[in-house]
């Protein structure tokens, strides 16, 4: 599943689920709680069919335990190699964890194939960090008051790695 967050937007690694009839999900615990969360999604690069039309995003400070939706998508373009930005809607409550269930994807004229893995290319989550005093917190890529923050702030190279913590519903093996 890190794989999703290692910033290969170009023809690199991907996440690829199991080849199964359900929904598919990524979650994301970052080391700090954000406010006005973006996620940016990428379909992966290449000639396969399965990038995602319809989801959900949740928010979570129980490490995914409890979720919350903060956001949602619907009729994206699964074209490989394509990619969009979804915000979500949480101006007033930050979360840690972040979860995006893929409940639709398909092939690039956006018909459905459900019945099979879905890929992700990448994946980059940004948000406004309120600071652990209580302060807006100016260590995003940007400057001043109300930056965005950017996580993982570096590739991810395992499901634990730069601060945060990555896990998914599945992932694809020769045996699935």
């Amino acid at each position: 599943a890190w794989k999703a967050f290692n910033k290969a937007t170009g023809n690199g690694d991907i996440w690829f689920s199991a080849d199964i009839p359900t929904p598919h999900w990524l979650q994301l615990t970052m080391p700090r709680a954000l406010y006005n969360i973006s996620v940016q999604l990428y379909n992966r690069f290449g000639n396969d069919d399965k990038g995602a039309i319809d989801g959900i995003i949740y928010g979570s400070n129980d490490n995914g335990t409890t979720l919350t939706q903060i956001g949602s998508f619907t009729g994206r373009d699964p074209t490989y190699g394509t990619n969009s930005t979804i915000t979500c809607n949480n101006t007033t409550t930050a979360y840690s964890t972040v979860r995006i269930v893929f409940t639709s994807w398909g092939d690039a004229d956006g018909n459905p194939r459900n019945n099979y893995g879905m890929g992700v290319g990448a994946m980059f989550i940004t948000g406004t960090d309120i600071g652990a005093n209580g302060g807006w917190a100016n260590i995003a890529e940007g400057e001043g008051q109300n930056s965005l923050l950017l996580l993982p702030k570096k590739a991810m190279t395992g499901f634990e790695t730069q601060d945060c913590e990555v896990h998914a519903s599945s992932v694809y093996t020769d045996t699935n």
